[in-house]
Formats: structure tokens, C-alpha cells, sequence
């Protein structure tokens, strides 16, 4: 997969702005095009990031929007050329800043989560989680790690009972059963992992914030929320994405340490 040339990051770490300056939009322009037309595979389409970001699919010769059709090189640089400077900055830093989509392991589970609408209410509760740590809103990112494993809880169809019988009922499956076996030599690290996350939830949902406030300073909130991402992938992903490697796949979980506290 061909890299990014350097001469295309040099603006990659600038703030968002509403208006781009025409070298700026230019720099930005030339790298999602190379970007697009290089690392997508043939199981993406381009028109859906377009799509996703408002941005129209156009040519010089037809102003209706057409998101069946691929568009080649000079059509995507021309349907960005005419789109506003928002939508450019949105789709560039989706492409080469960190966001949520970093956290998971295959490429194919991210753009699952991206185009996928039946997965829609957990990924804006993941991007809004993976917002509120970088904004340092650590209290507020608690509470949607939980919220984001309960609804991750519930996509598996572990919909009975209190958060608590929905984690019970998931390890029993794992344990027990012939689903998420990629997952059964690490159950007991996920089972204490996820009961963190859900206790930590209800304390900040309760009030006890003292309490809270000292999981924050003793453990990696972005840690946690990349372990929830790598587990989601395996699971209710499953199904969605290619298997290239299940060897390898369980290989790369049993290596995983699931512990988030810092070490100091």
C-alpha cells in the first residue's frame, strides 16, 4: 500500500478552520485524492465517503449526484474543487488524524462502523467517548465507556437484565459455548475488564465522583476504550467483515494484555 508522500502532511496538524486559504485547499485536495485512489480496496466504495462527509459526486458536465457510479481522478478532484471548505476539512482529518476508526485492528472492521447504518447508535456513543478523552471530559467519558458496552452488550443480543446479568450472560457464552471462542483464553481478563468499566460508569452516573476520579488518575481511558473497540471487532463484527486469518486473529487477541491500570 503506497504511503502518503511527507509533502502532503505538512498541514495535517493545523487547526480547523471554516475557510481554507487556495494552497491550503489545494494540499488537501491532492492528498485525499492520492489517499482515496491508493488505499482503497475493492470491498469500499470512494462515493461512500463523499456521501458520509456531504460532499456532491459532480462533474463538468452533470450536476446530479450519482453515488453508484466511482468516480476516476479528475471527477473527484473536481467534485471536491466545488464542495465547501467544511466538508474538505471534515473528510481530511477523517483520513489522517487520529479518530476512533485507530482504535480498531482491521481495516474492514473500521469502515464496517463508518457505512454500516444498523451499527450507527454505537459508533457515534464510541466517537463521542473517544471525543469527551481528548477534550480531557474524563468524567463524561466514563460514563459513555459504559454506556458504549452496554450497547455493545445488546448488538450480541444480551438484552435481559441489568448490565451486570448482560456481562454474566456474555462470559457464560464465551465460557460455555462454541461463540467467541477467539475470546476464551483471555475470558477471565475481559470478565474483570468490563465489570471496571461498568462500575466506574455507575459511580460517576451516581455521584461518587471521588471514587471515580481516582480510576481516571490510575488507569488509561484510552487504553479501555481501544480494548472495547478490539472486542467489538471480533464479535458483532464477525459476521460483517472478511476472515482472512482466524489463526492469526486469535494469535493477536492472546497477546492483548486487557490491563488498563497505569504503571508508574
Amino acid at each position: 500500500m503506497p504511503k502518503i508522500p511527507e509533502s502532503y502532511g505538512i498541514i495535517a496538524n493545523q487547526s480547523p478552520k471554516e475557510k481554507l486559504s487556495p494552497r491550503e485547499k489545494i494540499n488537501k485536495i491532492e492528498a485525499i485524492v492520492f489517499y482515496l485512489h491508493h488505499n482503497i480496496n475493492k470491498h469500499e466504495k470512494i462515493s461512500i465517503y463523499l456521501s458520509y462527509f456531504k460532499i456532491k459526486l459532480i462533474s463538468e458536465y452533470a450536476n446530479d449526484i450519482n453515488y453508484s457510479i466511482e468516480p476516476n481522478k479528475e471527477n473527484l478532484e473536481f467534485s471536491l474543487r466545488n464542495t465547501d471548505d467544511q466538508n474538505i476539512i471534515n473528510l481530511y482529518n477523517y483520513i489522517f488524524e487520529e479518530n476512533i476508526n485507530d482504535f480498531f485492528h482491521d481495516k474492514e472492521a473500521c469502515f464496517e462502523i463508518f457505512k454500516n447504518e444498523k451499527y450507527i447508535d454505537l459508533k457515534i456513543l464510541l466517537d463521542e467517548c473517544f471525543n469527551c478523552i481528548n477534550q480531557n471530559n474524563l468524567l463524561a467519558s466514563v460514563i459513555i465507556l459504559r454506556a458504549s458496552l452496554e450497547s455493545w452488550m445488546i448488538y450480541m443480543g444480551f438484552n435481559d437484565g441489568n448490565l451486570e446479568d448482560k456481562i454474566k450472560t456474555f462470559i457464560k457464552t464465551v465460557e460455555d459455548g462454541d461463540n467467541y471462542q477467539i475470546l476464551k483464553e483471555k475470558v477471565s481478563e475481559i470478565k474483570d475488564l468490563l465489570n471496571l468499566y461498568r462500575k466506574n460508569g455507575n459511580g460517576v452516573a451516581h455521584c461518587n465522583i471521588s471514587e471515580a476520579q481516582k480510576y481516571i488518575q490510575d488507569y488509561s481511558l484510552k487504553k479501555s476504550l481501544k480494548l472495547l473497540c478490539i472486542l467489538i471487532e471480533v464479535t458483532i463484527f464477525a459476521k460483517d467483515i472478511k476472515e482472512i486469518n482466524k489463526e492469526k486473529k486469535k494469535k493477536r487477541i492472546n497477546s492483548i494484555d486487557f490491563e488498563t491500570k497505569r504503571s508508574f
